[in-house]
């Protein structure tokens, strides 16, 4: 074994370019690429749920002020206490749902 640095490697093998492999650490462009991406995924999440508040209130016949309170809170609800995040959306539709076809059931008899 070969000593570099303080940290023993093995010797380089065959398929071994070069050795120690060089570690590049984060820079400025890590960081940009990291940020974009998140408002890429926040964006792209938020056209999932305008496009389920929207298919709400179609499919319900509900005002789509009065759609988009009712998903704002259940998904409020939701995130408050999930561990897993990916059926959010799934679960506050399914919720709105519910309340929605109960009031509607309820106000015609």
């Amino acid at each position: 074994m070969a000593l570099v640095g303080s940290i023993r490697h093995p010797p380089p093998g065959p398929f071994d370019k070069a050795w120690p492999i060089p570690v590049r650490g984060p820079d400025e462009n890590d960081a940009e690429d990291f940020m974009m991406q998140v408002r890429d995924e926040k964006a792209v999440e938020s056209a999932r749920h305008q496009s389920t508040i929207e298919a709400l209130a179609h499919e319900t016949r509900t005002e789509l002020s009065h759609v988009r309170q009712l998903y704002d809170q259940a998904l409020a609800r939701l995130e408050a206490n999930a561990k897993v995040r990916g059926y959010l959306s799934v679960l506050a539709r399914r919720t709105v749902r519910t309340a929605l076809r109960a009031t509607r059931s309820s106000s015609h008899p």
